[in-house]
C-alpha cells in the first residue's frame, strides 16, 4: 500500500498526490459536487454552519469507542460498454487529462478495541472521513499503476487558465 496526500479538488476531480518515491504520480478520481463540498472546507480548516454525515459517522465511530484507521483504495473496475465512452478527457487548470472510464472501489478501516471492520465505500466518502480522522489514505499500488498519472515537472496545483 502506497500513503498519498489530498492533492486539490477541481470539481469534477479529486487529485490524491503520491509520497516518497511515488511523489511524481498522481491519482485523479471521479467525485460528486456534495463531496467535493464537504471536502474542501475540511482541508482549509473552514467552518461550516453545519456539520455533515461525515462528521456524523466519526462521531458515531468515536462515540462507540472506535478509531477510523484509514481509507483503502484498492480495486479499479471496468465500466461496462453500455455506461459510456471508455475514455473522458478532464481539465485541471491548464492540464488535459485522459481518464480511463472506470469505477474505482474503497473501504474505510474503523477499529474498536481488537476488532478491526472493513466497510465498503466509494473513495470520495472514505476520504471525506479519514479526512476528519486525520486517518492516512492509502492506495493499493495496483491501482496507482492502472489509473495513476505520472506528474513530473507539473506545477502543484496545476495553474488556472
Amino acid at each position: 500500500m502506497i500513503e498519498m496526500d489530498f492533492g486539490w479538488i477541481e470539481w469534477p476531480t479529486m487529485v490524491l498526490k503520491g509520497k516518497g518515491k511515488y511523489k511524481y504520480k498522481d491519482l485523479p478520481i471521479w467525485i460528486g459536487r456534495a463531496e467535493a463540498e464537504a471536502i474542501v472546507p475540511k482541508k482549509q480548516s473552514v467552518k461550516v454552519p453545519q456539520s455533515r454525515a461525515y462528521d456524523l459517522l466519526c462521531r458515531v465511530i468515536a462515540g462507540v469507542g472506535g478509531k477510523v484507521n484509514g481509507v483503502v483504495i484498492d480495486e479499479v473496475r471496468d465500466n461496462p460498454p453500455e455506461l459510456g465512452a471508455e475514455y473522458d478527457l478532464i481539465l485541471l487548470g491548464s492540464l488535459m487529462f485522459k481518464l480511463r472510464d472506470n469505477t474505482v472501489l474503497a473501504r474505510l478501516l474503523i477499529a474498536v478495541g481488537e476488532k478491526h471492520i472493513e466497510v465498503d465505500c466509494r473513495p470520495s466518502d472514505g476520504i471525506a472521513v479519514a479526512i476528519r480522522a486525520n486517518a492516512p489514505i492509502l492506495v493499493n499500488e495496483s491501482v496507482l499503476d492502472e489509473s495513476g498519472i505520472l506528474t513530473r515537472g507539473i506545477p502543484y496545483p496545476p495553474p488556472s487558465l
